[in-house]
Parts: structure tokens; C-alpha cells; sequence
């Protein structure tokens, strides 16, 4: 892999590694389900959509 030198190149690297662990790659400790699709089946009414609470929502920038 080539890493970026400059700060806010890394940041978006980092930024698409962590979208995609957690909205599009399984995970075998949460029974082969994204976070994001175990987040919503099991807590759901404690998501804020409205807030960026965590840094897990469901948004590319």
C-alpha cells in the first residue's frame, strides 16, 4: 500500500477504510453482519440521525 504523506490525504484514506468496515465488510463476531446492519437490528431507537454522535454514520464525504 502507498500512504499518503499529507495530513488531509491520510484523513480520507482513513475516512473510506473505516466506511467500508463498517457498511460493507461482514464482521464474523456480530453473526456475519456489517456494524452498521447490527447496529440497526438491535439498537436502533438509540441511533441519532439527526446528530453525529459517533462516527459511525451512514455518509460519504
Amino acid at each position: 500500500y502507498e500512504v499518503p504523506l499529507e495530513l488531509g490525504e491520510l484523513r480520507q484514506v482513513v475516512r473510506e477504510w473505516e466506511w467500508i468496515c463498517n457498511f460493507l465488510r461482514p464482521s464474523r463476531p456480530l453473526g456475519g453482519k456489517t456494524p452498521w446492519e447490527y447496529l440497526m437490528e438491535n439498537h436502533r431507537e438509540e441511533v441519532s440521525f439527526d446528530a453525529k454522535l459517533s462516527h459511525m454514520y451512514r455518509t460519504r464525504t
